[in-house]
């Protein structure tokens, strides 16, 4: 878990995935496929992440777990005690496909050949496997198409260094009609998620609870312009000078002093205190 837990890290993918050459990448997908094909199974098989994944085994009626991967506790003995149960791994294996989706995404982004035909290999190798969401998948399309547009030949504009790249094209065109193939595959995240709906009602209550008296269809608060200073007599407003402005600091700020003139022990003990002019406004 700690190793795939490092691995699926956006900064550290998007890392590899940059300094790849074209055969690199192609490893690098098979890589990936290889241990994204067997999480895919994990997720859709409970006795099989049982089995394969903590160790599951049935000696003389007692089950026990003995594989150490996702193991989360132990005893003095260093037996595993605690384990990642199949729903936590669900939500983990989601967090490993965001970090994922970040950094080909980040990839695709960019106008680097390199970057972008590394991403493309990666995002090929993996697609049996990724993208399983919905959302996911559709970003990747709409990038896809936008690299495809973009980097098609045209007679009519001058060929660039970032653009009219007709292999991209050709290459973002064929993995987008794949994606689309797959189309019917992909899950809704609360699929993939178990409990996404309860945590979402919780924190739905939190921001808005049911017995708030805040209304939405309340009236915008206006101060009242009618205010007029007791220092310079003049009134809040922009044709005079409002609170907090520099100008009217400089002229109304005044110093709180007793009437009779302090002593040099009065000014020790008790230093002058400044009012500022948020304080003296009064209404007309």
């Amino acid at each position: 878990m700690l190793l795939y837990d490092r691995l699926f890290n956006h900064n550290r993918l998007r890392a590899i995935i940059f300094t790849c050459t074209v055969r690199e990448a192609e490893h690098l997908a098979r890589f990936l496929k290889l241990i994204l094909g067997g999480l895919s199974k994990w997720h859709g098989d409970k006795t099989a992440y049982e089995k394969e994944a903590l160790g599951l085994k049935d000696l003389q009626g007692n089950k026990t777990r003995q594989y150490l991967g996702f193991a989360t506790a132990f005893d003095a003995d260093g037996k595993p005690t605690e384990f990642i149960e199949h729903d936590p791994f669900r939500e983990l294996l989601f967090r490993w496909h965001k970090e994922l989706n970040t950094a080909l995404r980040s990839c695709l982004n960019g106008m680097e050949w390199m970057h972008i035909r590394n991403a493309i290999t990666v995002l090929k190798g993996v697609i049996d496997f990724f993208p399983a969401i919905n959302f996911m998948a559709d970003k990747f399309l709409e990038q896809l198409k936008t690299i495809t547009e973009r980097e098609a030949a045209s007679k009519n504009a001058p060929e660039s260094e970032h653009g009219h790249r007709v292999d991209l094209s050709v290459t973002a065109q064929t993995i987008y009609s794949e994606l689309q193939k797959r189309k019917s595959k992909w899950i809704l995240v609360q699929a993939f998620r178990p409990g996404l709906p309860k945590r979402e009602a919780k924190d739905e209550a939190r921001v808005a609870p049911a017995n708030s008296s805040l209304r939405a269809s309340a009236a915008e608060f206006k101060p009242n312009a009618s205010k007029r200073h007791k220092r310079c007599g003049l009134e809040a407003g922009p044709a005079n000078h409002e609170y907090g402005t520099s100008d009217h600091t400089k002229t109304c700020l005044y110093p709180r002093l007793d009437s009779r003139a302090p002593t040099r022990a009065t000014q020790v003990l008790n230093p002058p205190k400044w009012q500022g002019a948020g304080e003296c406004w009064e209404g007309a």
